[in-house]
């Protein structure tokens, strides 16, 4: 080892004095603290950070301490443990063969004896192409599971892993959220914890799911909205009441494709009796959320801070995202209005000119989502071959439903001579008259394809590998929206070939039904 390599002390100091000086000498020995996390996770220390890491017989030698000390060495780094009496250095080796190597004391102590262990070289990135291959070709499952054995042990921080055991073990949900505990204990961040509660939705168990998840947002209000509820709304929170004669009030959470979903709940509120259901929605949305025959007011969350008295008396109010971890029903079980959102016909009329009669099929497209959503990267196909394979089907009229366009996606669209007809829509009003034009809508995880669900227009989904809970685990069908027919990338990664042929067969089904 080269001079001054940071070495972690997890022991006390009487094991050190047993190692030779000039050994310590060659190391910069930093102390466990606080800001390291657990002694025996580490939790927020990046990996490959130490050279060396000595550790007493004070904490337990358990498989999973041992793989997070493991994850925070360097390869070839050193891991010098107290031997105890109950294990041996093969029985710890055996744990983790590809990543631990045992050395003989060269010079033992009789007073101390120290178990030399050196960390092996991993090549993480041949492992997870190895992975990812196979999940394009899909492989059967028990040879995928002794790879994604040696992706956990590898990055143990990783949470790829756990996204595919999740959807090879959709049908046994402990498996997974054996997993994802795992994760949480290791890292201890939220984040990982809110992939469980996910994952738990994505199985469909929505009260338990929306439960947990409840336990970790809870009262953290400027992580749910930019407009969060003053606190002497706080006892006013619904929390499962009877709603029998009542006001609830539903508060604007997160995005927009997430309050036009939620707003399908709205006449589940009415069927218990709820006098009065007022929405409180982002102003994009507004004029659309109005159309919903079970929703009695809609307020602009923009309005709020200037319009107090807005609002006007009420009984309760209620995240969206929360709803269903009051409600005992099974979603599946709960009564619902189908479509629950529609277009005006003055708006129909107006936008009717943008789609002549040609005989051809008529498919809107959206391909890309807001880049700011934190999964925009999987979510939204940024390679336009894709895009222009669809383009190239013949029969077929496009008109583009994207809000924005950069210049690589305009000229695509000059090309092959199609509308951005979106482009000047001022709300999802405008494009939900637009889309009762079409005989279909192709698109991406995105707030447009929650619009076309709602108001029951016949959508094809193009869906990432980890997508969101609401689309389930595996499958073309969803719990939301009868008329969104999902189709589902193989792998992780960014390659939507076999979503887009997929989609082209549909469309050319689609085609033999209109001729």
């Amino acid at each position: 080892m080269t001079e001054q390599n940071l070495a972690l002390k997890l022991c006390s100091d009487s094991m050190m004095i047993h190692f030779n000086q000039e050994f310590l000498e060659k190391l910069q020995l930093i102390p466990w603290c606080r800001e390291f996390g657990t002694k025996d996770k580490l939790q927020h220390i990046e990996d490959y950070t130490f050279s060396a890491m000595f550790v007493d017989a004070d904490l337990a030698y358990s498989k999973e301490n041992l793989l997070c000390w493991i994850r925070v060495l360097k390869n070839d780094g050193w891991l010098l443990m107290e031997s105890i009496a109950k294990k041996t250095p093969e029985m710890l080796t055996a744990l983790f063969p590809e990543l631990l190597t045992f050395h003989e004391n060269p010079n033992p102590n009789p007073n101390l004896n120290i178990w030399i262990f050196s960390k092996n070289t991993v090549n993480v990135p041949e492992l997870e192409s190895q992975i990812l291959r196979m999940l394009s070709e899909k492989a059967p499952t028990d040879r995928l599971l002794p790879l994604l054995d040696k992706m956990e042990y590898a990055s143990p921080h990783s949470t790829l892993p756990h996204f595919i055991r999740s959807k090879l073990f959709h049908n046994q949900p402990s498996v997974s959220q054996e997993g994802w505990q795992r994760l949480f204990e290791r890292t201890l961040n939220a984040l990982r914890n809110i992939y469980a509660a996910s994952n738990i939705l994505a199985q469909g168990n929505y009260q338990l799911g929306f439960q947990q998840r409840e336990k970790i947002l809870g009262n953290n209000h400027l992580r749910r909205t930019p407009t969060p509820p003053p606190e002497h709304f706080y006892e006013k929170r619904w929390k499962g009441e009877h709603l029998a004669g009542k006001t609830i009030v539903v508060w604007t959470e997160f995005g927009l494709g997430d309050e036009i979903m939620f707003a399908q709940l709205a006449y589940y509120f009415k069927k218990q009796g709820a006098k009065s259901v007022k929405w409180i929605a982002q102003s994009p949305i507004v004029s659309l959320l109005s159309s919903h025959p079970d929703i009695d007011q809609v307020i602009d969350s923009a309005k709020l801070g200037k319009q107090a008295k807005i609002l006007g008396e009420f009984d309760y109010w209620v995240y969206p995202h929360e709803i269903l971890a009051y409600v005992s029903t099974p979603f599946q079980y709960l009564p619902k209005r189908s479509p629950y959102l529609f277009a005006r016909s003055t708006a129909q009329r107006k936008t009717a000119n943008l789609f002549p009669d040609t005989g051809n099929l008529k498919v809107g497209i959206v391909w890309r989502g807001d880049p700011m959503n934190e999964n925009d990267k999987a979510r939204s196909i940024h390679h336009l071959d894709y895009i222009e394979t669809l383009f190239q089907m013949t029969g077929i009229d496009w008109y583009c439903l994207q809000k924005v366009c950069n210049e690589q996606e305009i000229r695509l669209l000059k090309k092959y001579n199609i509308p951005h007809i979106a482009k000047n829509a001022k709300d999802f009003a405008q494009t939900a008259a637009m889309m009762t034009h079409l005989d279909c809508l192709v698109s991406t995880c995105t707030s447009v394809i929650h619009a076309a669900g709602a108001m029951g227009i016949p959508s094809l989904l193009m869906l990432s590998y980890v997508g969101d809970w609401r689309w389930g685990l595996v499958g073309s069908t969803n719990l939301w929206y009868p008329t969104v027919q999902v189709f589902r990338c193989l792998s992780p990664l960014p390659v939507w070939d076999s979503v887009i042929e997929e989609v082209q067969q549909a469309l050319i089904e689609r085609i033999n039904w209109k001729q």
